[in-house]
């Protein structure tokens, strides 16, 4: 677990950015194996806060602009297309380190290519981190729930409803995978922010 001790300013207790950045990772560490699909949906809410907020707390707390590294398997998605497949996931084959796949590539990415990479392949649509983060925060229940989701999240609601992977809706189940991608990116930040 991370250490995070809340500042004491005049007698309250506050979190600056850099201990909330750290409250959240540590929430995420604890939850990110869970069974419990509101656990799963809850990653959501906090990797979009860490990650992709207009002001996210990655960019508040990285003052001194430490570069992280995304290492993500790349599935190259161009096969499926190219052999006809409508429909690909990598629930666990994001994570170079817990992937099944025979052969996994695994390539170095910063955040903004690590948000813009494919996850799943939905009938010539390529979604990506960022969209599965989005959707599930923002309509399937991590933050919001919308029960008529925007069109740029038909495709995330209908994996959401149809296809169940290990329990869990499909297109919640891979944020497991970005979370512990998250979590291992992150840490160099981390072990800076509590030496």
């Amino acid at each position: 677990m991370i250490a995070v001790e809340p500042s004491i300013r005049e007698g309250n207790r506050t979190l600056d950015a850099k201990q909330l950045f750290l409250a959240r990772c540590n929430q995420i560490e604890s939850i990110v194996d869970s069974p419990h699909e509101i656990d799963v949906l809850d990653l959501s809410g906090k990797l979009r806060q860490l990650l992709a907020d207009r002001h996210s707390l990655l960019s508040a707390a990285n003052t001194i602009k430490i570069p992280l590294e995304f290492w993500v398997n790349d599935m190259e998605w161009e096969k499926f297309e190219a052999f006809g497949f409508q429909f690909g996931i990598m629930p666990d084959g994001l994570d170079p380190y817990i992937s099944g796949s025979r052969e996994p590539t695994a390539i170095k990415l910063n955040l903004q290519q690590f948000l813009a990479h494919p996850v799943i392949f939905y009938f010539g649509q390529k979604l990506t981190v960022l969209d599965v983060i989005k959707y599930a925060a923002n309509s399937a229940g991590g933050v919001h729930h919308d029960p008529t989701p925007r069109s740029e999240y038909r495709s995330l609601a209908e994996l959401h409803r149809d296809l169940s992977i290990n329990g869990l809706p499909g297109s919640t189940q891979i944020l497991r995978s970005i979370a512990k991608v998250t979590l291992r990116s992150l840490d160099p930040l981390i072990r800076q922010l509590t030496s």
